[in-house]
């Protein structure tokens, strides 16, 4: 989704309208991450598996008259 023609925004809105509270978008991608010298590592996390309950937030569609 860093190719540059809004994939992150689309992917931003997806999981905030299904119900997803923690997203976030790094204006100007991972190069804006390494260039503030922020933390980097190959270490990959142990996630724990979820289920991920969706709950549409239809507040964010707008409908056409």
């Amino acid at each position: 989704m860093d190719n540059g023609y809004g994939g992150s925004c689309r992917g931003y809105f997806l999981l905030r309208f299904l119900g997803h509270k923690n997203v976030s978008i790094l204006h100007g991608g991972f190069q804006a991450w390494l260039q503030a010298k922020l933390t980097v590592t190959a270490r990959v996390p142990v996630v724990e598996k979820k289920i991920f309950r969706v709950n549409t937030d239809n507040s964010m569609l707008m409908e056409t008259v």
